[in-house]
Parts: structure tokens; sequence; C-alpha cells
């Protein structure tokens, strides 16, 4: 497996690829989430993550095919006067293809963005993960991430 800096080369395949998040969240949550839709959209998202000025994403290939990706960005807190200055990395997305799973990829992943954040002084990685995402959460907690918080929502009737 090859881990490298995603590039605007790259763009194409990260799109394809993140159609298979799409389609898993779609059924879980389609008030939220758009079905997949076969074509390369989202574009300028991806495009974003690869170019941010505090952030990076890595790609992962195997046989010249995209196999998974992870995006993250630094965050500076100093500038809040609530919190004591930390930098943090979050992750935005990491994904690894249906195919490639339980092959130790996502680890990979996880590991690369640690020394990247290491490399930038952070003091911690963050990451958002939806609670029907058991499989994704157990992920997470094999790779030592714990609870901090939790993000409720509540639905408003616009009658």
């Amino acid at each position: 497996m090859n881990i490298k800096r995603a590039s605007l080369e790259d763009l194409s395949d990260i799109c394809i690829l993140a159609d298979e998040i799409a389609t898993q969240h779609n059924l879980q949550q389609p008030e939220i989430f758009a079905p997949a839709s076969g074509i390369i959209r989202d574009r300028d998202l991806w495009a974003s993550c690869i170019t941010a000025e505090n952030g990076v994403m890595f790609i992962a290939r195997s046989s010249g095919q995209i196999a998974g990706f992870v995006s993250a960005q630094i965050t500076d807190t100093s500038a809040i006067t609530l919190l004591q200055p930390r930098i943090i990395c979050r992750i935005g997305t990491i994904l690894v293809s249906q195919a490639q799973q339980r092959r130790g990829l996502g680890k990979e992943l996880i590991n690369t963005v640690e020394k990247w954040a290491a490399s930038k002084k952070a003091c911690e990685i963050r990451l958002e993960v939806f609670k029907f995402n058991q499989q994704a959460i157990d992920f997470y907690e094999a790779q030592h991430f714990l609870p901090q918080s939790q993000i409720m929502t509540k639905k408003l009737n616009h009658e």
C-alpha cells in the first residue's frame, strides 16, 4: 500500500471513492445525506481539502487504484480566550473502500495523520462520527480515540 499526500491530479479518483461514503450515510440518514450519484461531484470540497493552507489530504493506492483517503486540518485555539491555547488536528473525512477494509489501511491513514499532526505541534486529534456508524466508532476506539463531546440536534417544523 502506498500512502502519499494527495494532489489535484488525484481529485477525480477521490470524488469517485467518496460516493461510497455517500451510499452508506444516505442509507442511515437520508434526510441529511444525499444518495450516491454515480457522477463526479463535490470537486470543490475535496480540492479545498487538498489545497488548504493549514490542512492536508493523504491518499492510499493499491495496484494503482485509490483505496482510501483522509483529510485533516490544524486549528490553533490561542485566539479564543475561553480556551487554553492549543494546537488541534481535526480529521474531516477518513474513508477506506469497502474492498480494502479490515486490512489495516485505516490504521495506516490514522498513523500518517498522527505523524503529520505531530510535525505541526498538535496536542490532539479530533474527529466527528455519526452515532449510527458503529463500525467506525469501534475502529476509532481501537485507535485509542475517546468521546470528548456530543453533538445534539433538534428538528424544527416549518408550518
